[in-house]
């Protein structure tokens, strides 16, 4: 089957290198150079102390175990160092207690640890926080360098990839094809994995995706020492993460020892903006739980556009008139984390296969 592929970010890229290894042709289009939109912006964890239900827990577990395998096929930076959640007080701590239960009936490792306990594992923490949550089963992937990695691993596996082309439309007399700012493209079927564009681009066709975009804001700065092993978040985070709109700490460092302090989100804002409310809002979230760490220099903001779902799922959306058009979004804060996972799925409904997590996620079609 020839496949067109709309989006080499980090999702279209995992789908490239699946439907390659299934014997696909498959070409990627995009405008911008691999992973410079969405992806760009993304965060870098793959956690399961940010779930809220035994279904998010296996597809975050599935999601692990295709990183493994993409960190040993493709040689991109993947680690397993866990992660910390800490809280600050009695409600805190109880929120943070349900969902590590709800973790444990899942089999996942999870171990609470005193304030004690966390000396010589994170910089010195503010008076308030009394502990930490401790995951060492979750990861991270750094988004770009990955993407970038995933997809030269799908060129050496015969996929054609076309950059700085513009999409202008699919069409369906004389077969389906897709057109772009340079040329035409004889195809079977297309997948859409364009970030937040997705719904726009598959919306004349026929196809009804309804994800919901939501801006996200971060700050990085400048590089450093290590001094964070895995992520930190905070209970507000994970909390936060079901209310909406909110700021809560999610923090990093990344390869290149930049510390990076998220984060934002803002649901139905498109702009891609930066904020001094943001900004302010975020050091005021890490100044809660590192006094020190607030008062290093920012070097720069970053600003960008995920997409959400109603559910809080990914959505994978098939259409088969007058094209067979299959559409990603709706992964929210999750992109990176569920990339490998949307993209075996995609695989399995071209290949007609039942998917593992089809009844979960509700797939459209």
């Amino acid at each position: 089957m020839k496949v067109v592929i709309i989006g080499a970010g980090l999702t279209g890229a995992c789908c490239a290198l699946a439907l390659a290894g299934e014997g696909h042709g498959v070409t990627v289009i995009d405008e911008h150079a691999s992973g410079e939109a969405t992806t760009a912006s993304s965060g870098s964890a793959i956690l399961y102390q940010t779930k809220d239900s035994p279904l998010h827990v296996g597809l975050t577990r599935k999601s692990l175990s295709l990183w493994d395998d993409l960190a040993a096929a493709c040689d991109i930076p993947f680690s397993r160092e866990g992660s910390h959640v800490l809280f600050a007080g009695e409600e805190q701590e109880e929120f943070v207690a349900q969902r590590a239960a709800m973790l444990r009936e899942c089999g996942v490792a999870v171990e609470r640890l005193a304030r004690g306990d966390l000396e010589g594992r994170m910089p010195a923490l503010h008076p308030d926080i009394r502990g930490a949550y401790y995951c060492p089963e979750d990861g991270e992937a750094h988004p770009r360098q990955s993407c970038i990695g995933i997809l030269s691993a799908a060129v050496k596996a015969g996929v054609r990839v076309c950059l700085g082309e513009r999409f202008e439309g699919i069409g369906s007399v004389g077969g389906t094809h897709v057109r772009t700012s340079e040329q035409t493209i004889a195809c079977d079927a297309v997948i859409v994995a364009a970030g937040h564009w997705t719904p726009a681009i598959v919306a004349p066709y026929g196809l009804d995706v309804p994800s919901i975009p939501e801006r996200g804001e971060q700050l990085l700065t400048y590089p450093a020492p290590r001094l964070l092993k895995g992520r930190i978040i905070s209970a507000r985070y994970t909390r936060g993460k079901k209310a909406g709109a909110f700021v809560g700490l999610a923090l990093g460092q990344e390869y290149d020892g930049r510390i990076k302090i998220g984060s934002t989100r803002e649901p139905g804002q498109t702009e891609r903006v930066t904020s001094e409310r943001a900004r302010a809002a975020l050091l005021e979230e890490l100044a809660l739980a590192f006094p020190e760490l607030a008062r290093m220099p920012i070097e720069r903001q970053t600003v960008g556009i995920r997409s959400g779902s109603p559910t809080g799922l990914p959505i994978v959306a098939r259409g088969d008139q007058p094209v067979t058009l299959i559409a990603i979004d709706g992964m929210g804060g999750n992109g990176v984390a569920y990339a490998p996972l949307v993209a075996d799925i995609a695989a399995d409904m071209l290949a007609g296969r039942e998917s593992e997590f089809a009844a979960g996620l509700r797939l459209q079609a």
